[in-house]
This record gives C-alpha cells, structure tokens and sequence, in this order.
C-alpha cells in the first residue's frame, strides 16, 4: 500500500444524513457540501463544490 504526500486527499465515500433545511435555504449549497476529516476529526467544511 502506498503512502500519502503530505496534504493529498482520499474520496472516501458518501455519507447519507438528516439535514436541517429551511424555507428560502439554496438546495445547490446544502447538497454541495464536502467534509474534510484527519485523523476522524473534522477539519474543514467546504461549500460550493
């Protein structure tokens, strides 16, 4: 198995979950919304993607 360089990312998967959506909310934002994980801990939330 190789090794990682430093700051490169994996796809891991989909994750299906219970999002909290409001009147007005942009379906494009809350369905285009990447979880960054290290190490099982969340690092970043990127929008837009």
């Amino acid at each position: 198995m190789g090794k990682l360089a430093p700051g490169e990312e994996v796809i891991h998967g989909r994750v299906e979950s219970i999002v909290e959506l409001n009147v007005g909310d942009d379906w494009y934002i809350v369905m285009g919304v990447e979880v960054v994980l290290e190490d099982g801990k969340v690092i970043e939330i990127r929008q837009g993607r």
